[in-house]
């Protein structure tokens, strides 16, 4: 049993996974967009880490890797097993995000082909477009700032809401 309980308290994910995936799901500047792309992001490397789990390739797993030679074939199945429960629990979780539509003019609405805009927003985006202050702004600071600056509600309603 204490050898059981030693392999498992190996199986532990990589120390700066949690700490970069949390750091990029916090802040002033966070959106729907950051949100979307870091649980996918954590999602993909959960799937590489079980296929490389499979694969008997440890590296990122430094404690397992410590203990290579001494792990069973069912004890890997068992790991993977955990993380591919993880990655579904994940999808589960964060379903309305993983499912949010984003459209090209939401990621930059300065170089988006104003035809290709839903009818609704082409005004807006096309006013948007030519906006060198918000384009600046854009510039410096990205997409984070452009949308949560105060001013896009009251000059872009429409663009402002979604």
């Amino acid at each position: 049993m204490a050898e059981i309980c030693r392999k498992a308290l190996a199986f532990q994910p990589p120390p700066n996974l949690k700490n970069a995936r949390d750091n990029r799901l916090q802040g002033a500047f966070r959106t729907l967009i950051c949100c979307k792309n870091t649980v996918s992001l954590f999602i993909e490397k959960l799937h590489i880490f079980c296929r490389n789990l499979l694969k008997k390739e440890f590296h990122q797993f430094p404690n397992l890797f410590s203990i290579k030679e001494d792990i069973t074939p069912e004890e890997i199945e068992r790991f993977s097993d955990h993380i591919k429960q993880l990655a579904l629990d994940i999808k589960v979780r964060f379903n309305d995000i993983l499912n949010l539509k984003i459209s090209n003019w939401m990621l930059n609405p300065f170089t988006v082909d104003v035809n290709e805009v839903d009818i609704v927003f082409q005004e807006e985006i096309l006013e948007l477009k030519y906006d060198e202050e918000s384009k600046n702004s854009f510039n410096k600071h990205g997409i984070a700032k452009l949308w949560q600056n105060k001013k896009m509600p009251k000059l872009y309603p429409k663009c402002g809401k979604t």
